[in-house]
């Protein structure tokens, strides 16, 4: 994956866009990396994680990882 940071539609057809935080962790999420290893490799605990896992969810308006993923491969 490329740099960009990604960025999600609301319903109103606007681009919302994502922290860079939350960038790496998607990305590292969208690289089948688990939970742990991303917080191991970004140096915060796995509930940090969790909870930025759980923020892009909502931002992406995804109700799982496997939807979450799919919207990353296809930018």
């Amino acid at each position: 994956m490329s740099n960009m940071i990604f960025k999600q539609r609301n319903t109103k057809n606007h681009s919302v866009p994502i922290t860079k935080f939350e960038n790496d962790v998607l990305k590292l999420l969208c690289s089948k990396k688990n939970l742990k290893e991303v917080s191991e490799e970004l140096g915060v605990s796995i509930h940090t994680i969790h909870a930025y896992q759980m923020s892009l969810f909502e931002k992406f308006q995804s109700t799982n990882l496997q939807n979450l993923k799919k919207f990353c491969c296809q930018k």
